[in-house]
This record gives structure tokens, C-alpha cells and sequence, in this order.
């Protein structure tokens, strides 16, 4: 295999890692009074699975269309946000919680 394949997995694989950081911490910060632990764990998952997929597709099947796939599933994902992310809250005047 060549060594550039070889980058793309792990970089992918250690995106998908810090991908599963941050959304434990957005879950834990804002959403864990919405959405159930359960269907949360389900859909991270779930995701993690067709991205994997998607890249075992890439790098061994040299597939076309998972490339392409896995762009528009990384544009959501890397587009600028307003504001702060999610997670962080903003401070309070008060100094409390």
C-alpha cells in the first residue's frame, strides 16, 4: 500500500477520534437534557460506521463514488459556524454556573 493511502486512513481514523470528543462534549454540555443517551450513542455509531465504510472504500477499492460520498458527508462538518461552538457556554455575569 502506498505510504499517501496509508496518511489518509490514519488521518481519517484520528479525525473520526476527535470527531467522537466533540461530540461527547457538545452531548454533555447542551444536549444531554434533549436527546437520550441511547439514540445519541446510536446515531454516533451509526456514523462511524459509514465513514469507515467509506474510507476502507477510498483507500482499498479505490471507489469513486466514496469519495464524492464522503465530501459532502465532511461539508456540514467543516463549515463555519457563527458564534462559539456549542459546547463552550458562555460565561455569566454573576460568576456562577
Amino acid at each position: 500500500m502506498p505510504p499517501s493511502i496509508r496518511t489518509f486512513e490514519r488521518m481519517q481514523i484520528v479525525a473520526l477520534a476527535v470527531g467522537w470528543i466533540y461530540a461527547t462534549a457538545t452531548y454533555r454540555a447542551t444536549l444531554h437534557d434533549r436527546l437520550s443517551p441511547i439514540l445519541f450513542a446510536m446515531a454516533l455509531t451509526t456514523a462511524s460506521v459509514v465513514v469507515v465504510i467509506l474510507i476502507f472504500l477510498i483507500s482499498r477499492r479505490r471507489s469513486t463514488w466514496a469519495k464524492w460520498s464522503l465530501i459532502v458527508l465532511s461539508a456540514p462538518a467543516t463549515a463555519p459556524r457563527r458564534g462559539p461552538p456549542s459546547c463552550i457556554a458562555p460565561a455569566s455575569p454573576t460568576g456562577r454556573p
